[in-house]
């Protein structure tokens, strides 16, 4: 026999089932260094460019970008374009989940 504890976890993960897909999502979101580093960027840096992260990350150009893409696709980042150029802001949800990554480094 199940307690109510387990019901409620089972329950909440398993309806509606895409709410676990979006937040496998959201760790394969940064679910790589360069994309923690990236993300701590724009939390400390709202309104920062691709040219901006990649001197600060001193990464590739290419590879700063097709993190900052998957940032994006996970809803950690937001992107706004102002003229020739887009800035980059967290989300709420990168906002949370920087504060995941500062309580682990913790």
């Amino acid at each position: 026999m199940k307690s109510p504890q387990q019901k409620a976890i089972e329950r909440k993960f398993t309806h509606p089932k895409r709410d676990i897909l979006e937040i496998e999502n959201i760790f394969k979101g940064l679910a790589n260094h360069y994309r923690i580093k990236i993300l701590v960027c724009v939390y400390n840096d709202p309104g920062i460019t691709l040219d901006q992260i990649t001197e600060l990350t001193q990464g590739q150009f290419k590879t700063i970008s097709a993190h900052v893409k998957r940032l994006v696709l996970s809803g950690l980042v937001l992107k706004k374009y102002k003229g020739k150029f887009v800035q980059h802001y967290p989300t709420q949800l990168g906002k949370i989940m920087i504060r995941v990554v500062k309580d682990i480094q913790n």
